[in-house]
């Protein structure tokens, strides 16, 4: 059994203790959490081989007009980097 020196007081006993307790609790979540990743880019992966390429996306994005975005109006305020109404 561990021995602790009465020299060092009560207090490294508790740390001892404390420390214990906090790898018992940290050790199976780290587990899970690994676990847990691992299987979510195994996942990712997978969908990532079994999508369709389309070979014309050339990674453009396209401001949204206001047919396409389904509302009558996209005429919202703007407001500059300085906290200025532009509109």
């Amino acid at each position: 059994m561990i021995h602790f020196s009465p020299n060092l007081g009560l207090w490294s006993e508790a740390l001892f203790w404390y420390v214990a307790a906090n790898m018992l609790v940290c050790l199976p979540f780290t587990v899970v959490v690994i676990v847990g990743g691992i299987s979510d880019l195994r996942f990712l992966l997978r969908s990532l081989g079994e999508e369709e390429i389309d070979v014309t996306d050339n990674g453009r994005v396209e401001e949204a007009s206001a047919e396409r975005a389904g509302v009558s109006d996209l005429s919202s305020p703007v407001v500059s980097e300085k906290g200025e109404n532009t509109a």
